[in-house]
């Protein structure tokens, strides 16, 4: 779905790293001197071949890294608009979302430009502090997309929805606030029965086979807003004719869902990541829960808990002392998978890599640490035929993206990405 430490986790962590985040800002002089703020676009073009274009969100800097040659691409980077997150790719065009960052700023656009130049092509602005914060290329509907909109903490939280685009024309042709107690004329209701207000929709997860076999994607809404983190919901949404979303259902989610879930299409499973409201950092914190969701019947409630689906404990509240030692791990921020067999929880602050079995739904542990989130290569250039997995490394501090086995069980390489400081989010794509 998008970022491992998304901008909701940030904003939860806000006050803890914020005096950490001024120092690994001035210890790094800000971006990547190799950059600069006047790079607009490539020094030079990008050739045919296999990448991952990777998004620097505080370095706010895009880099791009050879698969075949395992190294980043030379006189291959450009300076970005302040909060940027993706990239996605659609139709020969790369994008990405401009944010509003700590101090208010940002583009609040989504921004398209040329893979094989990094030169920026066009743009949808959109209204001020809206924080766009995830994008969805919709299969269903070639040329349209979903806008998750999240409103921010500068206007609280007044912008709530999902704007869809026509990516030909970049012109946004209907807003749906997820609070309107009725439809409009471009967007029908999206609140479900039974939620209060709902704020901070972070991303989406297509599932062709959901929604009844018609296809659907589900939006995970975080709920994040001034007062802190609460419960969340999930969103089943189905596009129409004219690819505006429907409210196909509407389910509970557990405390402070983040944005990078899994679909395991075998099982018919959605997995979901509830952070818990971060135990380490918050004295009201809670462990985190794994939810685990029958795609095939979202409206089955079976817990005692209330919420939809499976929920299963990371690690008991007692565990998670402030802090424990050795860190269980029992702050998720994301779960990712390869092979549909195996997912990996990534967690915060100390990087405790969980593994799950999403056929047993057992828990472990991995002996290698990641900031996470995941980049997996479907197929590899580099060994054709086999997979590759990458993930995001350092932390808050400078981006690195590191190499894994496919167990995830062993680092291969940590590569530095001179682009500045984290988060860091990548997407596979191959330029013809």
């Amino acid at each position: 779905m998008g970022s491992g430490l998304t901008q909701g986790l940030r904003e939860v962590l806000a006050l803890a790293l914020l005096a950490a985040s001024a120092a690994t800002l001035a210890a790094c002089g800000g971006p990547s001197s190799a950059v600069g703020t006047a790079a607009s676009q490539f020094a030079a073009p990008v050739s045919a071949g296999d990448y991952l274009y990777c998004i620097t969100n505080v370095g706010h800097t895009l880099t791009v890294y050879d698969l075949a040659r395992r190294q980043v691409r030379p006189q291959a980077s450009r300076y970005l608009d302040l909060d940027p997150v993706g990239p996605w790719f659609s139709g020969g065009a790369g994008y990405y979302l401009s944010r509003v960052d700590t101090s208010g700023a940002g583009a609040n656009a989504l921004i398209r430009f040329d893979p094989v130049t990094g030169a920026e092509t066009g743009r949808l602005r959109f209204p001020a502090d809206s924080n766009p914060n995830s994008l969805l290329v919709l299969p269903s509907h070639p040329g349209v997309a979903w806008v998750a909109l999240r409103g921010s903490t500068f206007d609280n939280f007044a912008t709530d929805g999902i704007s869809v685009v026509d990516l030909t024309t970049l012109r946004d042709t209907a807003f749906c606030d997820l609070n309107a107690a009725t439809g409009t004329s471009t967007c029908p209701a999206l609140h479900p029965a039974g939620a209060g207000t709902l704020t901070s929709p972070l991303g989406f997860q297509w599932d062709a086979a959901g929604c009844g076999g018609a296809g659907c994607a589900y939006a995970v809404v975080n709920d994040f807003d001034n007062s802190g983190v609460r419960n969340g919901w999930l969103l089943a949404l189905q596009p129409d004719s004219s690819g505006v979303p429907t409210l196909n259902q509407g389910v509970p989610l557990g405390r402070n869902p983040m944005q990078d879930v899994v679909l395991d299409t075998t099982r018919s499973a959605l997995w979901v990541v509830n952070n818990g409201g971060y135990v380490h950092y918050d004295a009201n914190g809670q462990a985190g829960t794994l939810q685990v969701l029958d795609t095939t019947n979202l409206a089955a409630y079976p817990d005692s808990d209330g919420l939809a689906g499976t929920t299963l404990a990371i690690e008991s509240a007692a565990t998670c002392g402030s802090p424990p030692s050795p860190d269980p791990g029992c702050d998720p921020t994301g779960i990712y998978t390869l092979d549909g067999s195996t997912g990996w929880l990534t967690t915060y602050p100390n990087d405790v890599l969980r593994t799950v079995d999403l056929s047993t739904q057992a828990l472990g542990t991995s002996p290698v640490q990641v900031t996470g989130p995941f980049f997996p290569v479907a197929d590899d250039p580099a060994n054709p035929g086999n997979p590759a997995l990458f993930a995001a490394l350092g932390g808050l501090g400078l981006a690195r993206l590191g190499e894994l086995n496919a167990t995830a069980t062993t680092l291969l390489r940590d590569d530095p990405l001179d682009a500045g400081p984290a988060p860091l989010s990548c997407t596979e794509y191959t330029v013809p």
